[in-house]
């Protein structure tokens, strides 16, 4: 039985959105429907280069929320993403990769 329900407003490249993965799945193990809706925060104008400057800023906030949340932040992901020059933080295609798929199941009638 369904007690509550919540939209969740997210980015697929955000951390802290990240971090919230276990919040979010002891609410579903409570019974609470979760409607996830990403936002593109990191699309469009928001799109960025991830320079040094903001990768570093990403990696400090990235520890602070995996000591929060028990979310792992792995070496790789720093090696692979975060240190690779060059790299865009462009949430587009991911938004789009989930909204796409959500939106043609409601369309079918399909609530989850």
């Amino acid at each position: 039985m369904i007690s509550a329900a919540i939209t969740y407003l997210f980015d697929p490249l955000c951390g802290w959105c990240y971090g919230a993965t276990p919040m979010l799945d002891r609410l579903a193990a409570d019974g609470v429907a979760i409607d996830a809706l990403p936002t593109g925060l990191f699309s469009g104008a928001g799109a960025r280069p991830l320079d040094a400057g903001f990768a570093a800023h990403a990696w400090d906030s990235d520890q602070r929320i995996e000591q929060l949340s028990g979310q792992p932040f792995s070496q790789a992901y720093l090696d692979n993403v975060l240190n690779v020059p060059g790299t865009l933080l462009d949430s587009g295609a991911a938004t789009l990769g989930i909204s796409v798929p959500v939106s043609r199941i409601r369309a079918a009638g399909c609530r989850r």
